[in-house]
């Protein structure tokens, strides 16, 4: 399907949902729509979605929800280059995530905050963020969520100059990386292929 098709899909979907007035479908689809515009390159369009999917969950008091939807607004502020915001919104999202004792959430809130800050004027505090994102990827053993940090801490340790240290750290999640992926590949092939769910 096309992305383009796929947006009218969506969209016609949201429609639906607002007319039989069914408030987790809308949630949903308001979700889906800030995905496919993020896609498509186009934040300010993502942000007037994710804005949407949030205010539903605030709403409805679904904080785990609430949590996902600021930190989905945080990359597509990021997108747009708006630092202040890239900032703000993951740091409620965290702030959700330790409250609830989510370790996936609190990482990935934790990574954006790291690339988030790469970009401000205080890029030292991303490298702080990056090695607290890693150290919680590393405790729960989610190795893509390591490879990532490593290469994120490794470009922000190459903006600073450290290039030595740069080189370490993407190497290091090279070599994750591709045990992940062959850990993948064997799994298919043990199981008759598929995907990993």
């Amino acid at each position: 399907l096309h992305s383009h098709d796929h947006v009218r899909w969506l969209e016609a979907a949201l429609t639906a949902a607002c007319r039989l007035e069914d408030r987790a479908a809308e949630a949903r689809h308001l979700a889906s729509l800030g995905n496919r515009y993020t896609e498509l390159g186009q934040p300010h369009r993502a942000v007037e979605y994710y804005g949407q999917w949030l205010r539903i969950a605030r709403e409805d008091g679904n904080r785990r929800v609430e949590a996902q939807a600021l930190g989905s607004l945080g990359i597509a502020y990021k997108n747009l280059g708006d630092t202040r915001r890239a900032i703000e919104h993951p740091e409620q999202a965290l702030a959700i995530h330790r409250e609830t004792g989510d370790r996936l959430g609190e990482a990935a809130d934790l990574a954006n905050l790291g690339i988030a800050y790469r970009r401000s004027p205080d890029p030292r505090r991303g490298i702080e963020y990056l090695e607290q994102a890693l150290g919680i990827h590393r405790e729960i053993g989610d190795r893509r969520g390591q490879a990532a940090d490593l290469g994120n801490l490794g470009c922000a340790h190459n903006d600073l100059g450290g290039t030595e240290q740069a080189i370490a750290l993407l190497e290091e999640a090279l070599v994750i990386d591709q045990r992940a992926r062959n850990c993948a590949q064997d799994w298919r092939s043990s199981s008759g292929g598929g995907d990993i769910v």
